[in-house]
């Protein structure tokens, strides 16, 4: 692939392995659709995907590049359920509809899986399995959670002891685990690709450095203004999570942007098997740190979240150190005198974006005291 038509793409490991693509133009007319979704990133290309199956046009709006931002550039796994635990879940709506929202998550994984072995999608290379491995011995505790998930979700669910969590892990920083057996974790840049072009084959056009800049939404069709052309649509479709920005000013005030970082080994080879057998992804109980094990025995992949925005300096390595995640979290400990003002940083930028869109939509201004 030459290295032009990947150019736009932030360099990362995924961009490195990712499958030829060729760039979309950008929109440059005037263009009458069904639908016009805004974002082309898992979201909006799976609705453009299911929407063009149905028999209506639908074109899709990209700022960037197909998946160029979160969507190609996250853990790839793909799992049941949601960020906050099942247990808050259940205390806050009932468990009728904690089932319900749990069924839905399993149908989510199911269409991933269902759509990358129908398509025969290259590069995507789904492995099985998932642990969530806890870091004290508070094995009642996933005893119960293994119970909910089984027993009253129906979820097939393991929870391993201690002795099996470090025979693969071969560390004893871990104590019991939770195996999810049919949980996986994907190449998300190229699994993005492949439901574009799953997208177009179903008549689906997306328009790539086309980044929406005003939505009219008076009268039956709407109105999306581009740089050099305009969708009319009586149906519009938000897919852009945070950079919503000034198209939905009210909706894009509740949304928080969050970074993360992760590391990729340099290839380990037969060393791999030493340090993790494992071939699954790996999420510890500290909030976000993970280990996505094993692509193709090329080496490990860990990520963790730095004191608010601190950035890892480009290209950092660990080259043979067979637990990497220990390095990822010592490397974020050692900048955590810094964090203070950091922090203070990110929470000042939250605030004047709050405070911004609070007025918008006519709303008072928050106190210091609980911005």
């Amino acid at each position: 692939m030459a290295s032009s038509e990947r150019a736009s793409y932030t360099p990362t490991w995924y961009t490195a392995t990712m499958v030829p693509a060729s760039a979309r133009p950008p929109l440059t007319y005037d263009l009458d659709v069904d639908v016009c979704v805004i974002g082309a990133g898992l979201a909006g290309l799976t609705t453009a995907r299911e929407i063009a199956r149905r028999g209506w046009s639908v074109a899709v709006l990209e700022s960037g590049r197909i998946a160029g931002s979160a969507s190609g550039r996250n853990d790839g796994f793909v799992l049941p359920g949601f960020a906050g635990s099942m247990d808050r879940l259940v205390s806050r709506v009932g468990l009728d509809h904690a089932k319900a929202l749990w069924a839905l998550s399993e149908m989510g994984l199911k269409y991933v899986r269902t759509t990358i072995a129908e398509a025969r999608m290259p590069g995507v290379a789904p492995i099985a399995g998932w642990l969530r491995v806890s870091k004290t011995d508070n094995g009642d505790e996933l005893l119960d959670d293994a119970q909910l998930y089984g027993g009253e979700f129906g979820t097939e669910v393991e929870l391993w002891p201690a002795e099996r969590v470090r025979d693969v892990l071969r560390t004893n920083h871990y104590f019991h685990a939770l195996h999810l057996p049919r949980a996986f974790h994907i190449h998300p840049l190229n699994y993005a690709l492949g439901l574009a072009e799953l997208a177009e084959a179903e008549g689906a056009r997306i328009f790539e450095d086309t980044p929406a800049l005003q939505i009219d939404v008076e009268g039956v069709r709407k109105r999306v203004v581009t740089p050099a052309g305009r969708v009319r649509a009586p149906h519009i479709v938000l897919a852009c999570s945070v950079h919503l920005g000034s198209l939905a000013p009210r909706i894009a005030g509740t949304l928080v942007p969050i970074w993360s970082y992760t590391i990729t080994t340099a290839p380990l080879g037969p060393r791999l098997a030493q340090a993790i057998t494992y071939r699954g992804g790996v999420t510890d109980t500290e909030l976000a740190t993970t280990i996505t094990a094993s692509w193709a025995t090329t080496g490990c992949c860990g990520r963790d979240t730095p004191p608010h925005g601190r950035s890892i300096p480009n290209a950092t390595r660990i080259g043979s150190k067979p637990t990497c995640w220990r390095s990822i979290r010592s490397w974020a400990r050692s900048r955590s005198s810094t964090s203070g003002r950091a922090c203070s940083a990110m929470r000042c930028i939250g605030c004047r974006r709050s405070a911004k869109s609070r007025a918008a939509s006519g709303l008072p201004a928050r106190s210091a005291a609980t911005a």
